[in-house]
C-alpha cells in the first residue's frame, strides 16, 4: 500500500505515442534475445531527461510547479541504432536534436534552482527496450523510429510489487 507521507521515486521523461510504440514492439521482435531478457513495459516506453531517486512529498510538490514553466517547442523524437550497455540494458539511441538538448538543459536549470542534484551520469539520450539482456543482439538495420515530442511528464517508478512507471503530470509544449 503507498502512504501519501512517503518519498517517491520520480524522473521527468517523454513518453511514446501510440504509433511509436506499435513501431517499437514490432522492432523489438526483430532482436535476438536472451532468455535472460525483462523486455520495458510497452505501455512506458519513454526517453528518460532526468533521473532524480527518492524525493519526499514537500520537494515533490515544489517540483511539479516549478516544471509547469519549463518552455517545450515540439520537436520528433528519432530512435536510431540500437546497442547493448553495460549491464545488459539494450537501447535504442536518439538521434541528436537541438530542442531535445535545450529541454533537458532547461528542466536541468530549473531543478537545480530547487536544489536537486540530477543523476550524476553523463545523459545520454536513449530508450531502454530491456535489461538484464547482455548479449541481445540488435537488427542488423537501425530501428529509424520517430514520434512528435510534444509534451514532457513527471513519472513516479513504484517499487515492487506494483512496479511500474506512472506519470503523475504532463506538461505540453509548443507546437
Amino acid at each position: 500500500m503507498d502512504r501519501p507521507d512517503a518519498s517517491r521515486r520520480l524522473f521527468v521523461a517523454i513518453m511514446v505515442d501510440d504509433a511509436a510504440q506499435a513501431a517499437l514492439l514490432k522492432h523489438r521482435q526483430q532482436w535476438t534475445w536472451p532468455h535472460s531478457a525483462k523486455l520495458a513495459d510497452a505501455a512506458t516506453l519513454h526517453t528518460t531527461l532526468h533521473y532524480f531517486g527518492e524525493i519526499a512529498p514537500a520537494l515533490e510538490a515544489s517540483l511539479l510547479r516549478a516544471l509547469r514553466d519549463v518552455p517545450m517547442t515540439a520537436f520528433d523524437m528519432r530512435l536510431g541504432a540500437g546497442t547493448v550497455w553495460g549491464g545488459g540494458i539494450a537501447v535504442l539511441l536518439v538521434d541528436h536534436d537541438d530542442a531535445l538538448t535545450r529541454l533537458h538543459a532547461a528542466i536541468d536549470q530549473v531543478v537545480k534552482g530547487l536544489g536537486l542534484r540530477p543523476d550524476k551520469r553523463s545523459w545520454t539520450p536513449h530508450l531502454t527496450l530491456a535489461k538484464r539482456a547482455q548479449g541481445a543482439l540488435p537488427p542488423p538495420k537501425a530501428a529509424d523510429i520517430k514520434w512528435r515530442a510534444d509534451r514532457f511528464s513527471l513519472v513516479w517508478s513504484r517499487p515492487a510489487p506494483s512496479h511500474g512507471y506512472v506519470p503523475i503530470a504532463t506538461w505540453q509544449g509548443r507546437p
